[in-house]
């Protein structure tokens, strides 16, 4: 799973808009979970940084679930010192020929 567009933050400080890039989000941790049509892949991404006008701390938390394999379940963003004007797009990452599942 990777981000194709970062969210868009608003201070809830100074109320500045804060625009991330996707280079701002690292490679996910991930977690599996055994489940009866397979694993599920829990995606997340952390992100702490500052405003870019006033510098207060800023957190955003982006899950992102796979559930089956190669379909995209379920995504929830988590902030903190700010507020969403606009969600991250999560996209799976699926290739066939490395899936041996089955």
């Amino acid at each position: 799973m990777k981000i194709t567009h970062p969210p868009v933050l608003k201070c809830k400080t100074c109320f500045a808009i804060n625009k991330p890039t996707i280079e701002d989000f690292e490679n996910p941790e991930t977690q599996s979970y055994d489940r009866n049509m397979g694993p599920e892949i829990e995606f997340l991404w952390t992100l702490d940084f500052e405003c870019e006008k006033c510098k207060s701390e800023l957190t955003v938390q982006i899950s992102g679930w796979e559930y089956p394999i190669g379909i995209m379940n379920y995504q929830v963003t988590e902030v903190s010192g700010c507020s969403i004007a606009e969600e991250a797009l999560l996209e799976v990452e699926f290739d066939q020929n490395n899936f041996n599942y089955l």
